[in-house]
This record gives structure tokens, sequence and C-alpha cells, in this order.
């Protein structure tokens, strides 16, 4: 489920495995693989439109903890943050160093 304050929503997800080793690969044989994947799309949308789920088996997830996804994000973009600014730093030092004169450089 995808929550936004007032509203809630649920995702319907249908995944199949492929294994690389039944994927054709002459171009033509590739062609029809293709064109037939997107017709079995195509059925998979229709009964789902029909009957408000895919086929198979269904597995319902909890709802997500909200507060625990926002403490990685947070933990995300201070790490991004961090980064930057060292980034921004190697250039002010590397142009420090050149005189002025503008050098980027690279810190191995």
């Amino acid at each position: 489920m995808l929550l936004r304050r007032d509203k809630v929503w649920a995702l319907h997800l249908h995944v199949r495995i492929i294994p690389i080793a039944s994927i054709p690969t002459e171009e033509a044989a590739l062609t029809e693989w293709i064109f037939d994947l997107f017709a079995q799309k195509d059925q998979l949308l229709a009964g789902f439109k029909k009957d408000g789920r895919f086929p198979g088996p269904v597995k319902v997830l909890p709802p997500p903890n909200i507060s625990q996804a926002l403490r990685r994000a947070a933990g995300y973009m201070a790490s991004a943050t961090a980064m930057l600014a060292l980034a921004a730093l190697s250039f002010r030092l590397s142009a420090s160093a050149a005189g002025g004169v503008l050098a980027l450089s690279h810190i191995a």
C-alpha cells in the first residue's frame, strides 16, 4: 500500500522470472518472443481489470513503517550531502593550489 496523508492506495504487481536461456538470440525469433510477451501482458491486464487481481498466489505485505523509511531517507541524504561537501572542498583546494587557476583533480 502506498500512503499519502489522507489517501491509501493498493499496489498490485505480477512478477514472473524469465530464465535468460529461454530468451531467443536470433532477431526474428526474439521479435516474435517479445510480441508474444506483450500479448501475454495485455491478457494479464485485461484479466486484472475484469477480476481485480492477477492470477496465481497473492502475497499481502504489511504497510510500510513510515518513520523507519523517513529515518533511512534522512541517512541517505546526509551521506550524499557529506560526499558533495567533500567534493566541493577538494575542488576548492585544487583551485587554491593552482594559484587561483581553475584545476580539476581526482581524489583516489
